[in-house]
């Protein structure tokens, strides 16, 4: 009687497994990329509990991104720039051009206060699936209102202490060092925002032997626009480290100097980004081995080629 009991115990439970199942349907919660799965056939799963896989959406992606809190009341002053729906660009670390777009669709309601940014967020239109989450990438908010500005070549631009001059010839052809404000760069000539004026007559050669308070006879010159340099290759490997970006290109060579020596047998490129300079190490033939690289080292990021 007892064998009898129990047998009939073990089918209805069976029968009560093959009702559950009956009545199980897996959906995802998204569309997009599946991940490998974290169980097989037979494993023991829990409802609600057991993480079959994960899926990640792929288009559009969230671009997220911190911005300074200078450029926050810039743009909230013009009243552009920090609204949702503001067109946004981005670029990959190995590109030169923002070629992908999208908008702005988050703001944060408060800034961080001990790096005293902002954090925001954007839609990225990805229908080939091109971008992968958790690229890094430089954005681009096309919110500035249109100015008048100047463009000439990037370099003629250069640090003094904590501003950027050009040097410009006046009236008795003597050189004199100009304060300018700059923009992004386009192509190889960088926007000058104010500081300068149509009539003013800029050195755009010979900029490393003027000097102010010299006189010097001024040669006609031609400003002509070109595409923005292709980052510094390295070779032999397929990883490098980026040490910072600064816009001081001064100080990216001054930090290559600090630190060079912790990186015996690796090239250095100073890599252009819109108004900063990267500092890029390698090459390295595996994160691994580029990670090891950037123990002790702060800030160094791995990126891949």
């Amino acid at each position: 009687a007892l064998g009898r009991r129990a047998g009939r115990r073990r089918g209805g439970q069976s029968a009560a497994r093959q009702l559950d199942l009956g009545f199980t349907r897996v959906v995802a919660p998204l569309s997009g990329r599946i991940s490998e799965r974290k169980v097989d056939v037979g494993n023991s799963v829990t409802a609600d509990q057991t993480v079959l896989t994960t899926i990640v959406s792929v288009d559009p992606l969230h671009f997220v991104f911190q911005g300074s809190e200078a450029l926050l009341l810039k743009y909230q002053r013009q009243g552009t720039g920090a609204q949702n729906g503001t067109a946004i660009k981005v670029k990959l670390s190995d590109e030169n051009d923002y070629t992908h777009t999208g908008t702005l669709d988050f703001v944060d309601n408060a800034l961080d206060a001990g790096a005293g940014t902002i954090r925001a967020r954007a839609i990225i239109a990805n229908p080939g699936g091109f971008l992968k989450p958790g690229m890094f990438g430089s954005a681009r908010l096309e919110a500035s209102k249109p100015y008048p500005a100047l463009l000439v070549p990037d370099t003629a631009v250069m640090a003094d202490a904590a501003r950027q001059i050009v040097f410009v010839v006046d009236k008795s052809n003597t050189v004199t060092a100009r304060p300018v404000q700059t923009g992004p760069l386009r192509g190889n000539l960088r926007v000058i925002r104010s500081g300068l004026t149509k009539d003013d007559r800029v050195i755009i050669d010979g900029t490393q032997r003027a000097r102010p308070g010299v006189k010097v006879t001024p040669q006609p010159g031609k400003i002509t626009e070109a595409p923005a340099p292709a980052a510094a290759p390295i070779r032999d490997g397929g990883w490098r480290l980026q040490l910072g970006a600064f816009g001081d290109p001064a100080n990216a060579r001054k930090l290559w100097g600090q630190v060079g020596a912790r990186f015996p047998g690796r090239q250095v490129a100073y890599v252009k980004a819109g108004n900063l300079t990267k500092v890029l190490v390698g090459p390295y033939a595996s994160r691994g081995e580029a990670a090891g690289a950037c123990r002790g080292v702060s800030p160094c990021v791995p990126i891949g080629q």
